[in-house]
């Protein structure tokens, strides 16, 4: 009877000790990672960019060109956002801006949803990018937007 009712207890003390932990949030990112915030960027860079090139091959390409501190980072702890106008069918832009993902994003606007193309396939010109820290949807660190110059790789 006596092992009984300690084996309760502890029972109930590792319950109560999970419920505690799940509570507590825990950063999704490793430890030493540098937080986006904290890395300097490079304003009014040339970046080559082609439409054959993967999602981690322009990220890294952004992270290379762009990260004037990159010592002890690793470009795929995290993501790269861009702003652009939406598009409700191609060619025909009007005046959604957006930030979003490098790789293209959806808006909507009242009853419209607007197509964001990707970095790589927008038009060569000038774009604001930042570098973010995400856990799920929410933004947990956000770097400073700096404007960048999009050129096809095979121009350079």
């Amino acid at each position: 009877m006596v092992t009984t009712k300690k084996f309760g207890r502890v029972t109930a003390m590792l319950l109560a000790l999970v419920m505690l932990l799940t509570l507590v949030p825990f950063q999704s990112f490793a430890a030493g990672v540098p937080a986006a915030a904290d890395l300097t960027l490079k304003d009014g860079v040339t970046v080559a960019l082609s439409s054959d090139m993967t999602e981690d091959q322009v990220e890294k390409a952004l992270f290379d060109a762009l990260v004037e501190n990159p010592e002890g980072a690793n470009y795929q702890d995290y993501e790269w956002e861009y702003e652009c106008e939406g598009k409700l069918t191609p060619g025909l832009t009007w005046g959604n801006k957006g930030w979003g993902f490098v790789d293209g994003f959806n808006s909507k606007h009242l009853l419209s949803t607007y197509v964001h193309p990707a970095l790589k396939d927008n038009q060569d010109d000038t774009w604001p990018v930042r570098l973010v820290q995400r856990d799920g949807d929410t933004i947990v660190s956000q770097s400073n937007e700096v404007t960048i110059t999009k050129f096809l790789h095979s121009q350079l």
